[in-house]
């Protein structure tokens, strides 16, 4: 089988100081990503013992992403960064594993495990970072610091032949 696909990543991003130590940063970004080698092979593999066939779709189209970012970043001097942003990304062609029954060499009832294209996906989120450097600490603790990291999302994938959107996961 043959994929050829030419693929058009227009990006722009603005940046506006406040001061030395702050700025705001807006990103629209257009991303794709190619499916994985291994969930394009033709073929799989039947395990016996779960009744499960687990295989390949080569017919998978990329996934495609039209992205918004903003973030705002304020700087310690040379002792770290607090940030927090905005994120949304209207997905198409997402990827998931989809699970059917069907038979495998005359064996019926097989879960047949292969990955597929879903339809209208959304993602957003807030993404808050703290990387601290505790210099004002005596002795040998000013060379200790703090990283912290939180991302809350929120998704909605529907996926051909339900009803109702599911989360992403993957």
């Amino acid at each position: 089988m043959d994929k050829d696909y030419l693929s058009i990543l227009p990006s722009a991003h603005l940046k506006y100081a406040f001061s030395e130590e702050s700025y705001l940063r807006f990103a629209l970004t257009r991303t794709f990503a190619r499916p994985d080698f291994g969930d394009l092979n033709p073929g799989g593999y039947y395990a016996g013992h779960d009744n499960e066939f687990i295989g390949g779709n080569p017919d998978l189209e990329p996934t495609y992403s039209w992205n918004f970012d903003v973030l705002y970043e304020y700087y310690f001097n040379n002792s770290g960064i607090l940030s927090a942003g905005l994120f949304y990304k209207d997905i198409t062609d997402p990827i998931f594993t989809d699970v059917k029954e069907g038979a495998y060499n005359g064996v019926s009832g097989v879960e047949v495990y292969s990955p597929d294209n879903g339809d209208n996906t959304s993602l957003r989120g807030l993404e808050f970072i703290l990387v601290h450097k505790l210099d004002f600490l005596p002795g040998f603790l000013p060379n200790i610091g703090v990283s912290a990291n939180v991302t809350l999302m929120d998704s909605k994938m529907h996926i051909p032949g339900r009803d109702e959107s599911v989360p992403i996961s993957r």
